[in-house]
């Protein structure tokens, strides 16, 4: 039996995006800042708090493109400021909805892609595989800070729209990030300078059990028989750190996604992509 990656079976259109919003609220009392980061809006800034263990409001500074992550109001004593200062604070009821916008609004290709590589823009809300149904494409999205992500075309990938914070999200399996606007597109071939990807780190513990093949140092690239046998994978996003262990028969390859390493699994009739850490050749 061919291996596969173990899907948890649900329905996108059973899922409820909870309430949560960030209010602009004046206050003296105290909160403990514990983390500066760099975005481009205040909204990037409500993303980071959301995405941030422990933020409960923030304060964005324009000038200076900077996010200050602030924690829960102190209780005196001291608990009180000398002046009164104005941050946007995370709300659970009362919050307006927002709109969406086609999610390719604004997007333009970023260094590592050719024109000739944007193929077309994601699928519709809670739709899986992001992207379709073709083969070496990923979502090129632009997050909320300017930086860029590749995000895997995997069977149970899907963009939705949150509309308490205003932002589009990606979610594959127990990972969602959010992003600012994102388009299909495939990999510039050959990469462009300083599009590559970055040699495996071999860093993935090997379990009990299992041998190194080390016939074949490191495995090879756009090639369906990337191992003289199979390998040991460790994934980045669908299932953060888990390893699964994948046949180099022919029907499955790597490549590099504008400096992502990606896994292209053939499971006829269907295909399958992943967002990889490590990969390492096995007996």
């Amino acid at each position: 039996m061919r291996p596969f990656f173990l899907s948890v079976i649900f329905l996108p259109n059973a899922l409820a995006i909870s309430e949560l919003c960030f209010k602009l609220v004046y206050s003296t009392v105290r909160r403990d800042s514990f983390g500066v980061v760099t975005t481009t809006s205040q909204q990037g800034c409500n993303v980071r708090c959301v995405d941030t263990p422990g933020c409960d409001a923030c304060m964005f500074y324009a000038d200076q493109s900077k996010c200050v992550l602030l924690g829960k109001p102190q209780s005196p004593p001291p608990g009180q400021c000398p002046i009164s200062y104005a941050c946007y604070e995370k709300a659970y009821s009362g919050c307006p909805m927002r709109s969406p916008f086609p999610a390719d609004r604004g997007y333009t290709p970023g260094p590592c892609s050719n024109p000739s590589d944007l193929a077309n823009p994601p699928r519709a809300a809670r739709v899986w595989q992001v992207c379709g149904g073709s083969r070496r494409l990923f979502l090129d999205a632009i997050l909320h800070d300017g930086t860029r992500v590749s995000l895997e075309n995997d069977e149970r990938s899907f963009i939705d729209w949150d509309p308490y914070i205003g932002s589009w999200f990606f979610t594959v399996h127990m990972t969602t990030i959010y992003f600012r606007s994102g388009y299909c597109i495939h990999p510039a071939v050959p990469a462009l300078s300083g599009c590559g990807c970055a040699p495996f780190a071999s860093i993935q513990q090997i379990p009990a059990g299992i041998t190194v093949d080390t016939s074949q140092p490191a495995p090879k690239i756009d090639d369906p028989y990337f191992c003289p046998s199979r390998a040991l994978v460790q994934l980045k996003r669908a299932w953060p750190g888990a390893q699964r262990t994948v046949l180099a028969d022919g029907q499955s390859l790597l490549y590099c996604a504008n400096g992502e390493w990606m896994l292209l699994l053939e499971l006829t009739p269907q295909f399958n992509e992943a967002s990889l850490v490590d990969v390492t050749c096995i007996l």
